[in-house]
């Protein structure tokens, strides 16, 4: 799942919850009610604005990478074969 589709279903499923939220207020309002809004409401709007945040800016991230990744040649990973069978240096056993 792209960033960007993950910060749509973020900002989709937090508009739902504030609908759904506001159409109890209505009917609801006590003090209840009010520590609710206040304790969990606005604390998980605050956090899914900082979430969306770092999302945009992980996907900006990501897509300067790929940017940068594509203009250069692939990286030797894995085994290098030269075609010389003896091993580096580092690597050769000592003889006694």
């Amino acid at each position: 799942m792209s960033l960007m589709i993950a910060n749509r279903q973020l900002m989709s499923v937090t508009q739902e919850l504030t609908r759904t939220w506001d159409r109890t207020r209505e009917s609801w309002k006590d003090p209840v009610s009010e520590r609710i809004e206040s304790r969990f409401i606005k604390v998980l709007h605050d956090d899914v604005r900082t979430a969306m945040t770092a999302l945009e800016q992980m996907h900006e991230v990501m897509e300067e990478a790929v940017k940068e990744l594509s203009t250069h040649e692939p990286a030797p990973y894995g085994k290098h074969d030269s075609g010389d069978s003896t091993p580096p240096p580092a690597q050769r056993p000592e003889n006694s």
